[in-house]
């Protein structure tokens, strides 16, 4: 199995979470963050917060980054190891470039602080991080682990570097075994060290030793396992501390190595169980896959072919692993059952690919709580382009769901496609695989969801492919408009791109490139999905956003003409001012695009005319017209010379003689 499969949700993201918008109050923000996240390939970045009080106002911190994988006996330093503190989104005093200090100065608030690193061969990933104020006095303490994501489990080899401590002195024997999923390791060996003391006992290949240990002390175990078989890379190795006497280990570890990936972690009970496994044979069948139950790094059942296996279980927590291996450039997937006669433990397929081509697997878990019709939808963002092949299946009890298989394709050139389908799953567990092959870009964008008749949401998620990917989950409680507002911080460095997008179910809502704000319609009790990709830049393949999403503000537009009328042949001048807008649109008596305040002379107007001016913004759009009015032409003059008609003679002669007989004088 490729450890690029069954990745659910993300191809890498610092916080897995997802956040219900309960946006009682309008003005508080349904999201705001900032995360620093990095490539499925890379060390997973360590963030903490911390809140300076009204009392810490306007003092200085000192910041003090310890590597202890340097400090130790024996020295297994980072390669790099980089830090950032911020404040909203803002980088406060100088990001570190190695362990050492940093002082910077602080408000009252709350602040983040983000590290990246790269392992050292070898290299521990153990960091310390010390904040003190400027009498010396410790404000926080912080410890982490720099570490590759749970599920990329790189290729060749695997290990353990843990603490342990045992409840009292006495004997304890010390085994290590080869699991064999599904073939036997070439290397096999382990070590018991006192912290800072002396090597207590080593095993140099599967099997156990006896040693004498005591309470109140620290120990630390190492083991690798390998295995040198370029076409099938993959194993599994258990190791386990027990007192004398005793069957409960003080200590027990299971360690897939190269493509074996833990597919889950059943409570059992005290009854008999059956494990299953096959090949499904999608898109085409695997070289070779298998499935092992282990309890204290002890293997209890185990199938290197398709077929099933009994075993009886206890009351405890197991392991249940899987692997598939493709012939080289292909593509396949199988499906792995824990049951007992009254329910099912663990019903899961996973899909696999050769990890040296570029295409990828994703495997998604859920559970129907009915039985009944629903819409299976995929559909391609087109985000940075379109999938060259996108399929897609359901798959239940070990079979593909009858009709669920969709097969994506770009039908017209650089154009998204959707796919839809109705199925009808059986309530219970379900998993969803997916198979994506990017266009030239090597990267993309992908939805799937499953909803139950009567338009109920049963599952819905968003994957991205060949770049950094993180996805929140919003709950609508208010129907209205909504803004989200995205930004590059610049650490370790800036991106080389980046997008929002929101997404709900299938369809696209949405969207930003390459930072700032956009908004979009939400309906209330609806589920949405905003999804942030990137590419990074640099060699920590890492970068930090930030990101908020609030009630988008209602926009404004003052428009007005300067005069409202004029002459033939005069100007006006247009003004406006939006607020919250983000663009505009001119139309009827002019057109183009326009800022959003700014100013217009009209030219000389022979007719009155309307002016119409269209913004948009994130809280929607708004729009006003304005007329400038042309005064009529004075009707022409008569001029001299013209003949007096008789009746206004007339007219005059009668004023005369009544004016003469009134005013005799």
């Amino acid at each position: 199995m490729s450890w690029k499969s069954c990745r659910p949700l993300a191809l890498a993201f610092v916080f897995a979470s997802a956040f219900s918008a309960m946006n009682a109050h309008a003005d508080a923000p349904l999201l705001s963050e900032v995360h620093t996240v990095a490539l499925a390939d890379a060390v997973v970045p360590a963030e903490h917060t911390f809140t300076v009080s009204s009392g810490g106002n306007g003092d200085t911190y000192t910041l003090t980054l310890t590597d202890f994988g340097a400090t130790g006996a024996t020295p297994a330093p980072l390669h790099a190891v980089k830090l950032a503190v911020t404040s909203g989104g803002t980088i406060v005093g100088t990001p570190m470039t190695g362990p050492g200090n940093m002082s910077f100065k602080v408000a009252t608030g709350d602040y983040a602080i983000h590290v990246v690193g790269t392992l050292g061969d070898p290299g521990s990933g153990h960091i310390g991080i010390h904040i003190t104020n400027s009498v010396n006095d410790t404000v926080y303490d912080f410890a982490d682990d720099l570490a590759p994501p749970p599920d990329a489990i790189p290729l060749g080899g695997s290990g353990i570097d843990d603490t342990f401590t045992v409840p009292a002195s006495g004997n304890f024997q010390v085994n290590l075994s080869d699991l064999q999923l599904p073939q036997a390791l070439t290397t096999l060996t382990l070590a018991i060290v006192q912290e800072g003391g002396s090597l207590i006992t080593t095993l140099p290949a599967a099997g156990s030793v006896t040693v004498a240990l005591q309470s109140g002390v620290s120990y630390r175990i190492f083991a690798v396992g390998s295995v040198n078989a370029p076409l099938i890379n993959a194993g599994l190795f258990g190791a386990n501390i027990t007192p004398a006497g005793s069957t409960a280990p003080v200590y027990s570890k299971t360690v897939p190595v190269g493509a074996v990936t833990l597919l889950g972690a059943p409570m059992l009970t005290a009854t008999n169980y059956t494990l299953t496994a096959s090949d499904l044979q999608l898109p085409s069948g695997l070289q070779q896959f298998g499935a092992a139950v282990t309890l204290n790094g002890q293997a209890v059942a185990a199938l290197n072919t398709t077929g099933t296996q009994a075993f009886t279980g206890t009351a405890a927590t197991y392991q249940v692993f899987g692997v598939g291996v493709v012939p080289a450039g292909g593509m396949g997937s199988y499906t792995v059952n824990v049951k007992s006669a009254q329910d099912t433990a663990l019903n899961v397929a996973r899909a696999v690919v050769d990890p040296t081509t570029t295409n990828h697997a994703y495997s998604f878990d859920t559970t129907l709580q009915t039985g009944q019709t629903y819409a299976f939808d995929v559909g391609d963002f087109g985000y940075p382009a379109p999938f060259a092949t996108l399929t897609v299946a359901v798959v239940q009890n070990g079979a593909l769901v009858t009709g669920s298989q969709l097969n994506i394709g770009t039908s017209v050139a650089n154009s998204p496609a959707t796919g839809t389908a109705n199925i009808m799953p059986v309530a219970g567990p379900v998993s969803i695989i997916a198979f994506a092959q990017p266009a030239t870009a090597s990267a993309g964008l992908f939805g799937v969801d499953l909803t139950a008749s009567g338009g109920t949401a049963a599952f819905a998620t968003t994957q991205g492919v060949g770049q950094i990917f993180s996805v929140r989950k919003l709950t609508i409680v208010t129907a209205g408009r909504y803004a989200v507002t995205v930004g590059d911080v610049g650490f370790p460095a800036t991106f080389a791109n980046l997008a929002a997008i929101v997404t709900h179910g299938t369809s696209r809502v949405g969207s930003i490139y390459g930072g700032g704000t956009f908004g979009f319609s939400a309906v209330a009790g609806e589920d949405y999905s905003v999804n942030f990709v990137a590419q990074p830049t640099g060699t920590d393949l890492a970068g930090t956003y930030s990101m908020v999403v609030a009630t988008a503000p209602t926009p404004t537009l003052d428009f007005s003409a300067t005069p409202t009328s004029v002459d033939s042949g005069g100007t006006a001048t247009l003004k406006w001012t939006g607020t919250n807008v983000t663009s505009c649109t001119a139309s009827n008596g002019w057109s183009g695009s326009k800022s959003a305040s700014d100013s217009f002379p009209t030219g000389a107007l022979t007719a009155t005319t309307t002016y119409v001016l269209s913004c948009d913004g994130p809280g929607g759009p708004v729009s006003q017209s304005v007329t400038v009015t042309v005064n009529s032409a004075p009707a022409p003059s008569k001029g001299g010379g013209g003949v007096i008609r008789p009746e206004v003679l007339l007219v005059l002669f009668g004023l005369l003689l009544f004016r003469r007989r009134m005013f005799p004088c």
